[in-house]
């Protein structure tokens, strides 16, 4: 049960994909995926609806995990993606000028404020949860290790950069690059669960 809740929240949490066809005016190397969801983007009821449905499940299959390390950092991972959906930004700072403004002069509503914050805490569950899959490689062949380990140093370097930049230029592909690590060590958790069913319930 839980590799297939694993499996349905990773398909629904791909939908950012959409984005590459969609058309839209958000620039895939200097936005942040998340401003699809901001108040002023056409395509914002989308992106929450499948962000709230996916941390939905992904929180569900946290529960049903025996590894505590792994479970928790799902579970935080799939709770504030959930949250992030329903605090957007007001506005799209990336390619609106008079968003950028109204951050620097702190008059963006708290949700605004709330959902930047809360950006951070995904990626910290994400990265968690990695870091407890590392602790059962060897259930993965050698090419699974590999790309588990190449997961693990995506994120701990698109972490990095995306500190660094916050919100300058080349942020987008950054955080694309974030996202497809995320999906990756989703779908490896999905096979370690299946290789070792007793992790789950």
């Amino acid at each position: 049960m839980t590799r297939w809740l694993l499996l349905l929240g990773t398909l629904v949490y791909s939908a950012w994909l959409l984005e590459f066809v969609l058309p839209t005016d958000l620039s895939l190397l200097h936005s942040y995926v998340s401003e699809h969801m901001a108040s002023d983007q056409p395509y914002r009821f989308l992106f929450r609806t499948t962000d709230v449905i996916a941390g939905t499940l992904f929180v569900a299959a946290a529960f049903s995990l025996r590894d505590k390390l792994v479970g928790i950092g799902l579970a935080v991972f799939g709770g504030v993606t959930v949250l992030d959906a329903l605090v957007p930004m007001d506005c799209a700072p990336s390619i609106d000028r008079a968003c950028r403004q109204r951050e620097i002069d702190n008059t963006v509503s708290l949700s605004h404020e709330i959902h930047q914050a809360s950006s951070v805490l995904v990626f910290c569950g994400i990265f968690t949860a990695v870091i407890g899959l590392l602790v059962l490689r060897e259930t993965l062949g050698p090419q699974g290790r590999f790309v588990l380990w190449t997961c693990f140093a995506v994120l701990a370097l698109s972490g990095l950069l995306s500190a660094l930049l916050v919100g300058g230029p080349w942020v987008g592909l950054v955080q694309r690059a974030q996202l497809v690590a995320t999906d990756a060590s989703l779908v490896l958790t999905i096979v370690i669960l299946t290789r070792t069913p007793r992790l789950g319930r």
